[in-house]
């Protein structure tokens, strides 16, 4: 019985000074909104909508913004853009603005989606992080 103790003892040392598993760690990008949502437009009308990207680590990152499915009512990379579509590097803490525009036509009326994709590099180009973005919007 005292053996049978004294090993419990030994196990519960043990176990509390074990070091604590370390934190969940923040992906290095965050992306707000993800969807974004242009709502109802009248037809040859032109409406912009943006999204953020931030940079939530403590290094630069090479942030690419890719069309994954973009339709020709969307137009993603407007002048406006402050992170561009393609590669651009954006500084540790700092945040970019991507903004795209909807102009629906009649050819493709009713309600429309795309897809973008924001994809977070360090310098040496190793993929660390990725975000989709939905774009929606209708023409009527």
């Amino acid at each position: 019985m005292r053996s049978a103790l004294a090993l419990l003892f030994v196990l519960s040392a043990a176990v509390s000074l074990a070091p604590a598993p370390p934190p969940p760690s923040r992906p290095p990008i965050a992306v707000h909104p993800t969807h974004v949502r242009f709502g109802r437009h009248p037809f040859e009308s032109n409406t912009l909508r943006s999204f953020t990207v931030s940079n939530q680590s403590s290094e630069a990152l090479l942030i690419t913004i890719e069309q994954v499915r973009v339709g020709d009512d969307f137009s993603p990379g407007q002048i406006e853009s402050t992170c561009t579509l393609g590669e651009s590097l954006l500084p540790a803490g700092q945040e970019c603005e991507h903004v795209v525009g909807f102009r629906p036509s009649e050819f493709f009326g009713g309600h429309e989606t795309a897809e973008m994709r924001v994809v977070a590099r360090d310098l040496q180009g190793t993929e660390l992080a990725s975000q989709r973005v939905r774009l929606s919007g209708t023409g009527f």
